[in-house]
């Protein structure tokens, strides 16, 4: 996640340090869009490692890490924290100046992790000490928002946000049958589940409104800057805005 996680962050920071002198208008409006398209990335790829995460350990390390899919499927619900800005939070203080935020974001989380940690290792051994980094990073993001509420007046979208879930949600449905009523190689169940997925969460997101025409238009433009990004979103894009343009002619 980390591959994709980085870059995002990585261009959202020049993006939001030019707005450093903009109304809380501006800043909140980026804000919402900002986090809606990398909620939109991230979200979906979340919930297809944790259906696949058994079939991804097995393929790269074999079957004899039995515990490794649990590990792997559990760290991936981090990245659900995407919807109440995870990723975009930090961006946003530190292109804006405001490192103290960022740095109180980072202790909050680092205390309460110190806390848990002994406890939850004790009782639930690895597992328990991502359970105690999930609690944590929740804290702290919840903290970051709390600020961005009370400084520039953003607000969580919370509809918005619901209907990236639903549709990543549903979208698991097809590669979860497959995994579950089939006796396919593991490669191949990846290489099936995984299209299925991305198909169906393409056509959703269009069809439930998640995406607009001029979103995904923007989307694009925002992709160009991130090369291997470019290259798997064009075909996606060009085909949630022929859906798009189809549903309008339609109307």
């Amino acid at each position: 996640m980390s591959i994709l996680a980085v870059p995002i962050t990585t261009t959202l920071l020049p993006a939001f340090s030019k707005l450093n002198a903009s109304t809380n208008e501006k800043i909140k409006r980026f804000y919402r869009l900002a986090n809606k398209y990398t909620a939109m990335i991230i979200i979906p790829i979340t919930f297809l490692l944790i259906i696949l995460s058994q079939e991804i350990v097995d393929v790269i390390y074999g079957s004899t890490y039995t515990s490794a899919p649990m590990f792997l499927a559990t760290y991936c619900l981090l990245y659900f924290l995407v919807g109440i800005g995870y990723l975009v939070l930090p961006s946003l203080y530190n292109g804006l100046g405001q490192t103290k935020t960022t740095l109180k974001m980072s202790l909050i989380t680092f205390l309460i992790l110190a806390v848990l940690s002994p406890i939850f290792a004790k009782t639930y051994g690895v597992q328990g000490l991502i359970i105690a980094f999930l609690t944590a990073s929740t804290a702290g993001t919840t903290y970051g928002l709390y600020i961005a509420r009370k400084a520039f007046k953003i607000e969580l979208d919370i509809q918005e946000q619901l209907k990236i879930y639903l549709s990543s949600a549903l979208s698991s449905i097809p590669p979860f049958l497959i995994l579950h009523f089939t006796q396919l190689p593991k490669l191949l169940d990846i290489a099936i589940g995984g299209f299925l997925y991305l198909f169906t969460y393409t056509t959703l997101s269009p069809l439930t409104k998640t995406v607009t025409l001029s979103e995904v238009r923007k989307i694009a433009l925002i992709t160009q800057k991130i090369q291997f990004l470019a290259v798997i979103a064009k075909p996606i894009l060009a085909y949630q805005g022929m859906l798009l343009q189809n549903k309008e002619t339609k109307t």
